[in-house]
């Protein structure tokens, strides 16, 4: 299903693409990690 959609979206031109698919285009096929550890850190204060 991914597939079809890279491929749909790859067939747009670069006026009709936004930053998400341009995105899901650099890192389709690829492992990704969008983990902001940052963010974790009330979690973690809380554990402490």
């Amino acid at each position: 299903m991914m597939s079809l959609l890279a491929k749909k979206v790859a067939k747009l031109s670069e006026e009709q693409q936004n930053a998400e698919t341009r995105a899901m285009l650099d890192t389709y096929g690829k492992q990704v990690d969008f983990v902001d550890f940052s963010s974790l850190q009330p979690i973690v204060d809380k554990i402490k």
